[in-house]
C-alpha cells in the first residue's frame, strides 16, 4: 500500500512513530507499506484520520473521492522524495515531459 508509505514520509514520521500512534508494531506497518498484508478497517480509519485522506486513497484509489488524478506535488514526492536535489530533478522531469509532448505533437 504505497500511499501509506507516501503519506507517512510526507508527514515526516518514521515507521516506528506511526506504528506507535496506531498501536501496532513497526513490522506490521512495514508489511502494510510493502503490500504484504492489508490493515484492518479500524487501522485504515485511524490512518485516514492521521493523514487527513480517504480510506479509498489509502487503498490505492484516489485521495479526494472523485478526483482520480494526483497533484503535481504528490507525483513529485512519489518520484523524487524530499531530498535536497528534488527541485532540480523535478525541473528535469518536467522538461522531459514537455519534450515528449512536443515530439508526439510533431510526429517525430
Amino acid at each position: 500500500m504505497e500511499n501509506i508509505r507516501l503519506e507517512r514520509k510526507k508527514s515526516k514520521l518514521t515507521q516506528k512513530q506511526l506504528a506507535e500512534k496506531l498501536g501496532v508494531s513497526d513490522s506490521t506497518l512495514s508489511y502494510w507499506e510493502r503490500g504484504d498484508f492489508e490493515p484492518d478497517s479500524e487501522s485504515l480509519l485511524k490512518l485516514a484520520n492521521i493523514f487527513d485522506v480517504t480510506v479509498d486513497y489509502l487503498l490505492g484509489r484516489n485521495r479526494f473521492g472523485n478526483t482520480p488524478e494526483l497533484s503535481e506535488n504528490e507525483i513529485k514526492f512519489a518520484l523524487l522524495g524530499d531530498d535536497e536535489n528534488a527541485e532540480k530533478q523535478w525541473a528535469e522531469v518536467k522538461q522531459f515531459v514537455r519534450f515528449i509532448k512536443l515530439r508526439d505533437t510533431n510526429g517525430f
